[in-house]
């Protein structure tokens, strides 16, 4: 019986109550590698992550180590600081971590994750970087370009967006594009009707009331719940019969109490409803029948859109770069408004308030849409191509 091939895959963090679009992504990975592979998922420490991949079965280690933010913001201290990770003691348990497990290939997980790809270089390991974010645009761009491409065999971006500064000859075609998905079967569709009268009955949502909702892994600045609580006051006057949803970790406590300020200087407070994280999605997303996406920085992908069209739901959205483009790539441009645009947001809503079978049946076409541009299938023909070039390389190496 042939001996699988070993790989690593290093998470940037592991947050003890919530998991953010990168750790889902990660998850989904590993476990759609360990189909094939001997998987061992890195983390920095223990948390939600780690639980749901141990489910899994996915074997876990732990290894903490700094991030290079200045990567991600193109600064050009990157060089400096990550010069100092290289000399530090982090730096060389990797190697030991690397040394130990003898992994055949490594997987490491967002920009600021750079280290482990370093260490994993010195090794002699073949790397897959998976970039989740736009790296910001400047000067030094180049010079984040230039990093990673210096300790990547394969660059993994989840959008053309998130590809665009990685264009050209200085990445000498390392570059891939394979978008996010999902297992469907994980999220039980036949408990989705089920999961919509509990969660309404607990919120004293009626049958006869639409609920539109705000998801986020945590309540922050950049995902606009400031710009949803606005869009949610001047739609309350006009449909009485409306309550709004905003679901995500309120860790950040100054932020998420200025929104709670805000929600209460609304026409009707308790028409806005606080709801905690959710690692469950499909005893959340059934209980919508609008999601609204207002992301006010460039979003790399957009995960709680695909998961609101994945539920059947109309997405309204910012047009924030990888949102924006999954929201064309499903057809539904007409559905974007400009960052910032409450109105336009307004706008959008009331036109679908104003018809609920015309929404259900956009619902009911996103759910397609999701399938056909982001669905498995589109997944695996994607993936099993790279692994493809992975195993290639891989053999290769193991021959000399």
């Amino acid at each position: 019986m042939s001996v699988k091939s070993k790989v690593m895959l290093f998470s940037h963090i592991c947050h003890p109550a919530r998991m953010s679009g990168a750790e889902k992504w990660l998850l989904f990975l590993a476990k759609t590698l360990s189909e094939q592979y001997e998987v061992v998922l890195v983390v920095p420490c223990c948390g939600m992550l780690s639980v749901e991949a141990e489910t899994k079965g996915i074997r876990i280690a732990i290894q903490d180590s700094p991030l290079l933010w200045s990567l991600y913001e193109s600064s050009q201290a990157m060089h400096q600081e990550f010069a100092k990770q290289e000399s530090s003691n982090y730096y060389q348990s990797l190697l030991t971590l690397l040394h130990i497990h003898r992994p055949d290939w490594v997987m490491v997980n967002t920009s600021v994750n750079a280290l482990p790809a370093a260490a994993a270089k010195k090794a002699g390991i073949p790397v897959v970087w998976i970039i989740d974010e736009i790296l910001y645009p400047g000067a030094h761009q180049i010079d984040a370009v230039r990093m990673v491409n210096h300790y990547a065999d394969w660059i993994i971006g989840i959008s053309e967006a998130v590809l665009a500064p990685f264009k050209g000859s200085i990445v000498n075609n390392k570059n891939r594009l394979i978008y996010p998905s999902w297992n469907d079967a994980e999220l039980h569709p036949e408990r989705w009707e089920e999961n919509r009268r509990c969660l309404r009955g607990a919120h004293n949502i009626g049958d006869h009331e639409t609920l539109i909702g705000l998801i986020s892994g945590m309540i922050s600045v950049h995902k606009g719940i400031d710009q949803f609580i606005y869009m949610a006051d001047m739609l309350m006057s006009h449909f009485p019969q409306v309550k709004f949803l905003i679901a995500g970790s309120p860790e950040i406590t100054e932020y998420f109490n200025k929104c709670k300020v805000l929600a209460y200087s609304t026409l009707d407070p308790s028409r806005i409803i606080f709801h905690s994280f959710e690692s469950h999605i499909e005893q959340l997303y059934p209980a919508l029948d609008v999601v609204v996406v207002p992301s006010m920085i460039d979003e790399g992908f957009g995960m709680t859109a695909l998961e609101g069209m994945i539920f059947g739901k109309p997405v309204v959205a910012y047009d924030s770069a990888g949102l924006g483009e999954l929201l064309k790539n499903t057809g539904n441009e007409k559905f974007l408004v400009p960052k910032g645009d409450v109105g336009g947001l307004w706008q959008i809503v009331v036109d679908l308030l104003q018809n609920k079978e015309r929404m259900l049946e956009i619902g009911t076409k996103n759910r397609k849409a999701s399938i056909e541009s982001f669905g498995i299938d589109k997944f695996q023909n994607r993936f099993n191509n790279l692994l493809q070039e992975i195993d290639a390389v891989v053999y290769g190496l193991n021959q000399q």
